[in-house]
């Protein structure tokens, strides 16, 4: 349920914190660590504060949020993200890749071409591309399951190390009043689980991502 929801593109990826873990070890995080972009193996994030939540800039702000009213008034699904462009954000950093190579840096100033990225929606995941390269998870050790996995890019292949899966942030707040809109998705009509047919309504998401508020 979660993974549609994310996949509508009805939720506004800037105005979220979120978590980009590999599908490959799902139990590691994207950072920025010691000067560079890795992937550390850890236990979840406990504040917005930590450099393993990131949060998405759009690089056409104005056409990314005509295409999410457009979405939200006739929801389909295309994914809006295809021909959108993001900067990813860690706290204080950016996510660029460098130069004429396929190794990530951070980054600081203005936008650069190098620094966009597009977040593309695939049947294993999401596709997190720069260009005609996409972000890859490599191990340096043997141990898929230590701390020695590393991010590069390279050329977009059918293969589980190009896959991500990109997750909210949960806010660390006890009821759901304590929400705004930011976290509001509209679900088309759909079939439940019994067969019963559900009208389209509208969703809060909060805490884990089992827990939600339907009103309509």
């Amino acid at each position: 349920m979660f993974f549609y929801l994310i996949a509508c593109y009805c939720l506004d990826l800037t105005q979220q914190k979120w978590l980009i873990t590999p599908k490959v070890n799902s139990n590691a995080y994207l950072q920025l660590k010691d000067g560079m972009i890795g992937i550390i193996k850890d236990v979840f994030p406990l504040n917005y504060d930590d450099d393993r939540v990131v949060s998405f800039t759009a690089k056409n702000p104005k056409e990314y949020a005509q295409k999410l009213a457009k979405q939200r008034k006739t929801p389909t699904d295309e994914p809006l993200s295809e021909d959108v462009s993001f900067m990813i954000n860690f706290n204080e950093g950016k996510m660029c890749k460098l130069d004429n190579f396929r190794s990530l840096i951070p980054c600081e100033g203005s936008p650069r071409e190098r620094s966009t990225w597009r977040v593309n929606e695939t049947s294993n995941g999401f596709k997190i591309i720069n260009g005609d390269m996409c972000l890859k998870v490599t191990t340096v050790g043997d141990n898929l399951y230590t701390n020695t996995l590393e991010v590069e890019l390279d050329e977009c292949m059918d293969d589980l190390t190009f896959y991500w899966d990109i997750e909210i942030m949960p806010r660390n707040f006890s009821l759901p009043e304590d929400l705004d809109e930011k976290y509001e998705i509209f679900v088309p009509k759909h079939t439940g689980i019994n067969g019963e047919e559900i009208n389209g309504h509208n969703i809060f998401h909060y805490g884990k991502y089992n827990r939600h508020v339907k009103y309509d």
